[in-house]
């Protein structure tokens, strides 16, 4: 089965969103284990064939239980989860954290890795 960790997509996400600072993270790890669990919902329901695994056998799409749980879609969504969680974090509001450039700007690299992968 076809698995990426969580780490991956989050680290990849905190260096998109400048957040790599472990002792003072602006997102936590479960709110951007929410966005996680959001994107790849949202890349099932556009890309049903994002469920089959490399041997062609279907995967079981579940949530993500934690920052070290595997993706349960085929491990080329990594970059696309990381710009969906990026462009998510981006739009919430608070201090150093709302950004709606940059949110549009993750959220449109998302769209087009869907579309085109």
């Amino acid at each position: 089965m076809a698995t990426s960790g969580t780490q991956i997509i989050t680290n990849r996400a905190r260096l998109f969103l400048s957040d790599v600072s472990a002792n003072n993270y602006r997102w936590s790890d479960s709110q951007l284990l929410v966005f996680l669990n959001d994107g790849q919902q949202i890349i099932t329901e556009a890309r049903p064939d994002s469920k089959l695994a490399s041997d062609g056998s279907l995967l079981t799409v579940t949530d993500l239980a934690g920052i070290g749980s595997n993706i349960s879609i085929a491990d080329k969504w990594r970059v696309p989860l990381a710009h969906f969680v990026t462009a998510r974090a981006f739009e919430m509001p608070g201090q150093e954290r709302l950004n709606l450039d940059a949110a549009n700007h993750h959220d449109k690299m998302f769209w087009n890795y869907v579309k085109t992968m």
